[in-house]
C-alpha cells in the first residue's frame, strides 16, 4: 500500500512535467514556424507541391519523348540545338535546387534560460524538434530528385538522337547497290530539249488548293526554266475536263477508272508513255504531304541536269532489309515484292545483310532514264497486279478494296527501288526532313543535289 501512495503522486508529477514539456515544445515549434520562410514544407502543401512538380516533371519529360517520335533523323544543326536545350535545362535546374536550401531554410532557434526552465526534459525537445528537421528535409530531397530526374531523362533522349544520328543514318558504305547507276549517264549541262511533266492524281480535292499548288510549282526556278506541262489524271467519273483544265492550265486531263490509288495513276502514266517520256517527271497527289517543305526541297536539291530520282517524301533513311522489309506503319511486304524488283531493276539478288531505302507518300521527281533503266513489262506487271483481274489481295478480301489496294501500299513504299535509288548511302544526313522542321533548315554546308537523291552520273 506504501509503494502505491508513493507511486500516485510519482505519476502526478510525471504527467505535469510531460504537459508543462509539450506547452514548451509547442511554444517553441511556433516561434520557428513564426521565422521561418514561406518555401518551408508543411505535411500538406509540401505533399501537394512535391506531387504537384514530380507530375509537370514527367509530363514535360513525356512531350519531348512525344515530339521526338515524330522527328526524323536529325542534322548535327538540330542535334546542337537540343544539346543547348538540354544544357539551358540542367542550368536552370541546378540554379533552381540551390534555391531550396534545406539548412538555410530551417530556422536556428537558440534555447534561453527560460526555456530550460520551462522544458525540463530537453533532449526530448530537440529529439521531437530534430524529426521535423530531418522530415522537411526528405520532402525537399523528393523535390530536388524530381527536378534531376527531370534533367536525367533530358540527356537519355538527347543520347538517344546522337546515337540515331550516328549508328542508324549511316550505313556501310560498300553495300551491294553501289555500282547500280554505272551505265546511267547524264550531260553536266542542261541537255537540249529537255523536259518536263507534272503529273497530278487528282480525285475529288479542293480546286483552289490544286490551283495554288501548281501555280507554286511554277514559280520554281528550275521547273520555270523548263516550262512542264501539266497533266491531270482524275478517278472521278463526274469531274468536268475542260473546266478543271482551264482551271489548271493543264496540257491534258484524263479520267481514270477509281483503282488503285496514286501508283495505279503512276503506272498508267508510265505505260501510255514509255517511249515519250519527259526528261523529268514529277509525279505528286493534288493533296501532297507537307506542302511548303517539298517546295522547299525542290528548290535546294533539284538538278535539272544531273538528278536522276528526288524523293519528296519524307525520310526513312534506316530503311529495311530485303529479304523481309517493314516498317514501324505495321506494313511488311508479304508479297516480296521489294526482292522481285530488286532482282528485275537492279539485277541483284538479295541476301540477308542487303539493306534498301524505302520511299514514302508517293512525292517524287525521277529521270527518264531511270524509268526506261527498267523494262515496260516490269511496269505491266505491277499495274496487273495491283489493279488486273488477277490482282494481288492481302488479308481480307472485303477489306482490301481495288480503289484502295493494300498492295499499293507496298509499291509505294518500292518506288526508290524500282527507279534505281535504293542505296541508303544516297541519301546523306545532310538532307532535312519533312516533319516538324523549317523550311530549309538543313546542315552548315549548302546543300548539294546529292544530298537528298540520286544523281544521273
Amino acid at each position: 500500500m506504501a509503494s502505491m501512495d508513493n507511486t500516485r503522486p510519482f505519476i502526478g508529477y510525471n504527467f505535469g512535467v510531460y504537459s508543462m514539456r509539450f506547452r514548451g515544445i509547442d511554444s517553441v515549434i511556433s516561434r520557428r514556424k513564426k521565422g521561418s520562410n514561406a518555401g518551408d514544407f508543411k505535411s500538406t502543401d509540401s505533399q501537394a507541391d512535391y506531387a504537384t512538380s514530380r507530375g509537370a516533371m514527367d509530363a514535360v519529360a513525356m512531350f519531348v519523348c512525344t515530339f521526338l517520335l515524330f522527328l526524323q533523323t536529325p542534322t548535327w544543326v538540330q542535334l546542337i540545338s537540343y544539346g543547348s536545350i538540354a544544357i539551358a535545362s540542367t542550368l536552370a535546374v541546378f540554379k533552381l535546387c540551390s534555391t531550396i536550401n534545406i539548412k538555410a531554410d530551417l530556422p536556428q532557434v537558440e534555447i534561453t534560460e527560460d526555456d530550460n526552465h520551462e522544458l525540463e526534459d530537453y533532449s526530448a525537445t530537440r529529439k521531437l524538434l530534430d524529426n521535423e528537421e530531418i522530415s522537411i528535409r526528405r520532402k525537399k530531397s523528393r523535390l530536388q530528385g524530381s527536378y534531376y530526374s527531370f534533367t536525367l531523362k533530358l540527356w537519355i533522349l538527347f543520347a538517344s538522337l546522337l546515337g540515331t544520328k550516328l549508328l542508324l543514318e549511316r550505313p556501310s558504305h560498300n553495300t551491294q547497290i553501289d555500282q547500280i547507276t554505272a551505265n546511267i549517264h547524264s550531260d553536266t549541262a542542261l541537255p537540249k530539249n529537255a523536259s518536263m511533266d507534272i503529273v497530278v492524281s487528282y480525285f475529288k480535292e479542293n480546286v483552289n488548293g490544286v490551283e495554288k499548288l501548281l501555280q507554286e510549282l511554277r514559280e520554281i526556278e528550275q521547273l520555270r526554266v523548263l516550262e512542264p506541262n501539266v497533266i491531270i489524271y482524275t478517278k472521278n467519273n463526274e469531274s468536268d475536263v475542260q473546266e478543271l483544265q482551264r482551271r489548271f492550265a493543264a496540257h491534258e486531263v484524263r479520267i481514270l477508272p477509281n483503282e488503285g490509288r496514286e501508283g495505279g495513276t503512276y503506272l498508267r502514266h508510265i505505260i501510255d508513255r514509255y517511249d515519250t517520256l519527259a526528261t523529268h517527271t514529277l509525279f505528286i497527289q493534288a493533296e501532297p504531304h507537307s506542302k511548303s517543305r517539298l517546295i522547299s526541297r525542290i528548290k535546294l536539291y533539284f538538278d535539272p541536269s544531273r538528278t536522276g530520282m528526288l524523293d519528296l517524301g519524307y525520310r526513312e533513311l534506316r530503311g529495311c532489309k530485303c529479304l523481309d522489309c517493314r516498317d514501324e506503319y505495321s506494313w511488311r511486304d508479304v508479297t516480296g515484292l521489294v526482292p522481285d524488283l530488286m532482282a528485275q531493276a537492279h539485277h541483284i539478288k538479295c541476301d540477308e545483310n542487303t539493306q534498301v531505302a524505302t520511299s514514302y507518300k508517293g512525292q517524287f521527281i525521277v529521270s527518264s532514264k531511270r524509268i526506261r533503266a527498267a523494262k515496260k513489262a516490269l511496269y505491266e506487271n505491277l499495274n496487273e497486279k495491283l489493279v488486273g483481274e488477277n490482282r494481288v489481295v492481302i488479308g481480307n478480301p472485303l477489306e482490301d478494296r481495288i480503289d484502295a489496294p493494300f498492295f499499293g501500299y507496298s509499291l509505294e513504299r518500292s518506288w526508290a527501288v524500282l527507279f534505281q535509288c535504293a542505296d541508303l548511302t544516297a541519301m546523306r544526313d545532310m538532307c532535312p526532313g519533312l516533319t516538324l522542321l523549317p523550311k530549309g533548315f538543313g546542315d552548315f554546308q549548302k546543300a548539294q543535289p546529292e544530298d537528298c537523291g540520286c544523281l544521273d552520273i
